[in-house]
């Protein structure tokens, strides 16, 4: 059992080892040293009354009473805190973790209520409490401001903006960066969609802004319905779209014929006229280049120059199936609404021409991209053409060859 020193025994104590050495003063007296200099710290600052002992005789009864008045003080004075956030929190109708935040701060300093207490009264939990934001405002690693190419190593990003820009100055290029990133792999770059994105973000050259507005603008069209194939030349689509030609004041006709399974663009009309003789001088076109199976469906919507007797007599004089798509479902022929779709937002929003012979000029020029340069989403990012390649060997295996 601990012993307890009266005020005698620690005075005698210390004024023995002012005289003597402490150490064996108190080994005498059986007293650690940390227990003397305890002594001397207190009688030096308050004199004998430091070295008294304090006994607690209240009853048990009185303790508990205090320790309940206590809680209930301390009850009273959250909740006079909890009210006073409240009348606070009512004088904005928005308030957002930093002003939150601020708010808690200055009650904090105001009261010695705990942090815990006065963002449950607020409404912030704790993690938004003590976020830090970034110096650099991001989360994560810093992004690597360099790529590397196959043949050079590793280049700047100003090289990955320049040959960005080097697509993008294509006329015919108006692409978003999945397609982008595919386009600089093939030019030997080591990079991923992200970083093209990041990239072409922070630069503007996100699908730039600069489509020409007209009015009467063309519909949007929805895929809902998809036509399986195995092989190219199993399944055709053909259209008409109307182009406005601004000078004339009237609208000029494109008749396009697509291959579902490679969307490679087999032919196309251009003029002001198109009707069923037009038609199927384009069929009996690709017919005579292109290898045909003996099964073989065209399918387009119901106009007038797609119904009309003689085209459809000629369809089936070569051996063709003809399918028609149902009343306003344009989504039956999407392969080839898509494509004019494509053609709208590559030329006819972009392009500021004037006269037929512009437009001609332009269609001319764009469709062998389409089919030999132009990237399809669908296809696995390639184009048209090197999808013909992949699979035209399949065409000789179906039968006999016109």
């Amino acid at each position: 059992m601990k012993r307890r020193w009266t005020l005698e025994e620690k005075l005698a104590i210390l004024s023995e080892a002012e005289t003597g050495n402490v150490v064996e003063v108190c080994r005498r007296y059986n007293v650690s040293t940390g227990s003397f200099y305890n002594w001397k710290k207190k009688f030096d600052t308050k004199g004998e009354a430091g070295l008294r002992v304090k006994y607690d005789n209240s009853s048990p009864e009185m303790k508990k009473a205090e320790e309940e008045i206590r809680i209930l003080r301390k009850l009273l004075a959250d909740r006079e805190i909890e009210l006073e956030i409240q009348k606070e929190l009512l004088k904005k109708k928005v308030w957002n973790r930093r002003s939150k935040k601020n708010l808690v701060d200055r009650f904090f300093e105001k009261y010695t209520a705990s942090i815990k207490d006065l963002l449950k009264y607020v409404g912030l939990s704790e993690s938004s409490y003590y976020y830090k934001e970034k110096l650099n405002g991001r989360k994560g690693v810093l992004p690597s401001k360099q790529t590397k190419h196959s043949n050079d190593g590793l280049v700047e990003e100003r090289t990955v903006v320049e040959a960005i820009k080097g697509v993008l100055e294509h006329e015919f290029i108006d692409c978003g960066y999945r397609i982008m990133t595919k386009y600089l792999q093939r030019k030997g770059y080591k990079i991923n969609h992200k970083k093209v994105y990041r990239i072409m973000s922070n630069t503007g050259l996100l699908k730039p802004n600069s489509r020409i507005k007209r009015s009467g603008g063309g519909r949007k069209f929805v895929r809902f319905r998809k036509v399986h194939t195995s092989h190219p030349m199993e399944c055709l689509e053909m259209d008409i779209k109307m182009i406005w030609i601004p000078n004339m004041g009237k609208n000029a006709y494109l008749l396009s014929v697509i291959d579902v399974h490679t969307r490679k663009i087999l032919g196309y009309t251009f003029a002001f006229n198109v009707k069923q003789k037009e038609v199927i001088e384009l069929l009996s076109t690709i017919v005579d280049e292109y290898p045909t199976p003996e099964s073989l469906i065209i399918r387009s919507d119901n106009g007038s120059q797609f119904i009309a007797r003689n085209v459809r007599d000629y369809i089936h004089l070569v051996g063709f199936e003809q399918e028609f798509t149902h009343v306003a479902t344009p989504e039956e022929n999407a392969h080839i609404e898509a494509y004019h779709g494509t053609l709208k937002r590559d030329i006819f929003d972009r392009v500021d021409y004037r006269t037929f012979g512009e437009i001609q000029q332009i269609i001319k020029r764009y469709v062998p991209f389409y089919n030999s340069e132009r990237l399809h989403g669908l296809l696995g990012r390639i184009t048209p053409n090197e999808k013909w390649k992949q699979d035209q060997h399949l065409i000789k295996k179906l039968g006999k060859i016109a």
